[in-house]
């Protein structure tokens, strides 16, 4: 599938975040170049078969013979992957001119950590490249690929090594008494349902002065209760997450504890570092999660890096790189803001042949949305945006699942009564992320009778493809001690706080899939892998796999200041009946779900 960025709109949009950005952050930051940034990564797209995509929709469409029908991630190397003779003369050249190339499980792209003034000697911007212009996510540029590597190297972008990945992990931004509850903010809600759990756990404390909702709650609601009913857990199932954060293991344990959890073996690993990164409520809100709906899963893998574009690539990387420890799901609750990306279209397309490898060996992966709405591109370190509609990547990959956010209401026995789109306005900045892609053109199992016309037709992957659980408000609750993450002046060691996103709501999907894979090979079939066709095929097939949400929006525009260019709506996106470009086709109904899926196997 190609990948395009839209050139007239891309100069446009960078003008944009660019003036944005120097109205909302502070000047030093905003007037940051490259020159100020001493090292860069070149990243380096060696020539190789271009018919991976053609596999990967064969095993994935539920209507193909081949469907299901993996091959392993070696095997597809070799047949769609880079020479073993482009590699070593890529990596030989590079050598002579002192750098060292890494490379992955894809044989495909190498990387070359250099300082900016090599770079530039080496790989200067291309003959008519326009002006660069700075972004709040470092500078970015696309880069001449060096006449001794014509014919090897078909592309080069030089990625500055500065964070642009951020999680979508999210705690309440407003005192607990400014918010008047149960509606008049907007999507916010007080816990309704039972709850079940320690005491600590489903009552109030410092840390969590809003009742948040306990696993058995949104693991009864989504059905995931019902598959665990059937004996499926995750019994002979790996995940992994990709964090840009670490954990307490303590804190895991305290949480199962408490709500009569197994903790599956979790396996730490540090990718490009020589330590572990020290904890924080991303990575254990993604465990607990994961552990409430998946306690029987062999291991969790948690891959640990740095927030650069290259670093990302090189952990998604560690998670493929071992047979014995590959996963079975992928879950990823991080995001970087598309418009800067438009310089790096190498990025883009590294990350998706490896997502792609990961799809056509039966892997399925799964990202959040982004808790910023419809303007995924961040301001102020999180709590505003820039006015420009936008979603995040990788959630808009084609090869990956994206996970929108959405608010319950329970009955006592934790049905769902009624289901809305995240959107904390005017109360908290924060609602779930969904739109347009910029970078990634509209799939082909998106397209066809279902999608709503208007802000979502044309040739964009829209995002996102589900939805489930993310308000602030109950919120889910966590155990975290994570120093600054999860304490404050009126729990200063933390302990049992209430934490939403849509970082929640990737791990609570994935966990489901995850269930589905040991579902599936009860009976002989294959894994789930790229699932978002069988989403939409249901989808379009109006199967009650869903439950639609048709109320709200995710449009923040009206709270982005006005210094920033902000202060109205951003025009994106209102949820509908059906496909909508706010919660995809709704919430899972897992046990549904899961038996379509096992059907369409059968077929």
């Amino acid at each position: 599938m190609p990948l395009t960025a839209r050139k007239p709109l891309a100069a446009l949009l960078t003008a944009t975040v660019a003036g944005a950005a120097a109205a909302a952050v502070a000047p030093a930051a905003a007037t940051a170049t490259a020159a100020a940034v001493p090292n860069v990564d070149v990243l380096l797209e060696l020539r190789h078969e271009r018919g991976l995509h053609r596999f990967v929709r064969a095993v994935s469409d539920p209507t193909s013979p081949r469907y299901r029908q993996h091959r392993s991630i070696e095997q597809l190397v070799a047949r769609y992957g880079a020479s073993k003779a482009d590699r070593r003369a890529a990596t030989r050249w590079l050598a002579g001119q002192g750098l060292e190339a890494s490379t992955g499980v894809d044989g495909t792209f190498l990387t070359v950590h250099t300082d900016a003034a090599t770079a530039a000697e080496l790989f200067p911007a291309p003959a008519g490249a326009r002006a660069k212009v700075t972004t709040d996510a470092g500078a970015t540029r696309a880069a001449a690929v060096p006449a001794a590597l014509d014919g090897v190297v078909t592309g080069a972008t030089v990625l500055d090594t500065a964070p642009v990945y951020r999680g979508a992990a999210t705690t309440r931004q407003a005192p607990a008494e400014q918010l008047q509850l149960p509606t008049k903010h907007g999507s916010l809600r007080t816990r309704t349902g039972t709850p079940a759990g320690c005491a600590a756990a489903t009552g109030t404390s410092p840390g969590m002065p809003f009742a948040a909702f306990t696993p058995n709650q949104y693991l009864e609601a989504y059905g995931h209760a019902d598959l665990h009913r059937r004996g499926l857990t995750g019994k002979g199932v790996r995940m992994a997450l990709i964090e840009i954060d670490g954990f307490d293991p303590q804190d895991i344990a305290t949480f199962a504890a408490c709500f009569d959890k197994r903790v599956p073996p979790i396996h730490a690993h540090a990718v490009g570092m020589k330590k572990l990164l020290p904890p924080g409520d991303e990575t254990t809100l993604d465990l607990e999660v994961i552990v409430a709906a998946a306690p029987g899963l062999e291991a969790i893998d948690v891959y640990e890096g740095g927030a650069s574009a290259a670093d990302l690539l090189q952990t998604l990387r560690g998670a493929l790189a071992d047979p014995k420890t590959r996963p079975d799901v992928i879950s990823m609750s991080l995001g970087q803001c598309e418009a800067t990306m438009f310089d790096a279209t190498q990025q883009a397309k590294a990350m998706n042949m490896l997502l792609a490898l990961a799809a056509g060996s039966g892997i399925t992966t799964v990202a959040s949305a982004g808790d910023q709405g419809s303007t995924a591109c961040s301001a102020d370190h999180g709590n505003s945006a820039i006015p420009v509609v936008n979603v995040n990547f990788p959630a808009s990959s084609p090869y990956v699942t994206g996970v929108g956010g959405t608010n319950l209401t329970l009955d006592a026995k934790n049905r769902i009564v009624d289901e809305i789109t995240w959107n904390d306005s005017p109360a908290i900045f924060a609602g779930t992320g969904g739109g347009l892609s910029l970078v990634n053109d509209r799939p082909w199992w998106q397209r066809g009778d279902g999608l709503r016309p208007g802000a979502n037709s044309g040739i964009a992957r829209v995002v996102p493809d589900v939805a489930a659980l993310a308000d602030l408000i109950p919120g889910y609750a966590i155990y975290c001690t994570a120093a600054g993450a999860c304490t404050s002046k009126d729990a200063p060691a933390g302990g049992w706080t209430s934490v939403g996103g849509t970082s929640a709501a990737a791990p609570l999907t994935g966990a489901a899939f995850a269930l589905m894979d040991e579902a599936a090979r009860r009976k002989g079939q294959g894994d789930l892998g790229l699932v978002n066709p069988l989403i939409y095929r249901l989808g379009q097939a109006k199967s009650p796999v869903y439950t639609d949400v048709t109320s709200g929006n995710n449009d923040l525009g009206a709270m982005i200041p006005a210094a920033a260019y902000g202060g109205s709506p951003a025009g994106c996106c209102p949820a509908s009946k059906g496909y909508d470009p706010v919660t995809g086709w709704g919430s899972i109904k897992v046990d549904a779900f899961n038996d379509a899926a096992l059907a369409a196997g059968r077929r």
